[in-house]
């Protein structure tokens, strides 16, 4: 997936709340509320195994973390 840049996404200190919900093996990709990109689920495991990710040294902080099912 190539990134994108999206209105939806707040600057500076403010708060961004993300979500991601598999539904009928689609992924639904969600910023603040707005849903930003759908893509098929071809690699999700069936046992519902949730992943992170952050590459090229990126720094990535997280308050409220939640994982729900």
């Amino acid at each position: 997936m190539e990134w994108s840049r999206s209105s939806a996404i707040k600057n500076g200190t403010q708060k961004n709340i993300l979500e991601v919900r598999d539904e009928n093996k689609k992924m639904n990709f969600y910023i603040n509320g707005e849903l930003i990109k759908t893509i098929n689920n071809t690699d999700g495991y069936s046992g519902g195994v949730t992943g992170l990710y952050s590459g090229d040294a990126v720094q990535v902080a997280f308050s409220d973390f939640e994982i729900a099912k």
